[in-house]
């Protein structure tokens, strides 16, 4: 009932406060929930541990269109490397909501792997949709060079420029 969705919602808002790997399990149950998933998310990208993106892990691959797209982004929140292979299957769906979701977690995730995609995904599309992909590849050069990568950094944002001046 919506007044059980409204306690389960108050209860896992308040693990948010006081909680920390103890929460990670028994707030993991609502990730893929329709009505607890954006709580559940907040609450356990706050705890951050190596034990939640392990949960995002497996929960990607069960995931279903609604749930998917706060999975991935979730998975980017948490910089989870070991999650690049499977967004990466994502980062070219004809869905484009699930699309610039996985160019964005993969922007933040900062992984040489995905350099292809956004080369494919800067050179054309819709207006909306080539601004947000430009903008995700602006944040990757940014986010590689942050972590030392400063020749991955550099090629991407060449290549960047090399597009954008076409356009």
């Amino acid at each position: 009932s919506a007044h059980d969705v409204e306690i389960k919602r108050f209860l896992i808002e308040e693990l948010a406060i006081v909680g920390k790997q103890e929460v990670v399990v028994p707030v993991m149950k609502y990730a893929l929930d329709h009505e607890l998933s954006s709580m559940a998310t907040k609450v356990l990208l706050t705890v951050a541990t190596p034990e939640v993106a392990e949960g995002y892990m497996e929960l990607l691959e069960d995931a279903k269109a609604d749930s998917l797209t706060t999975v991935i982004q979730a998975l980017g929140d948490l910089r989870a490397k070991k999650a690049v292979d499977a967004i990466l299957k994502h980062a070219e769906s004809a869905d484009s909501q699930l699309r610039m979701t996985a160019l964005c977690a993969l922007s933040s995730i900062a992984d040489e792997k995905a350099i292809p995609v956004f080369q494919k995904a800067v050179a054309s599309g819709k207006p909306l949709e080539l601004a947000k992909a430009r903008a995700y590849a602006l944040l990757l050069a940014r986010n590689l060079a942050n972590d030392g990568k400063k020749e991955a950094a550099a090629g991407v944002a060449r290549d960047l420029m090399e597009k954008t001046v076409k356009d």
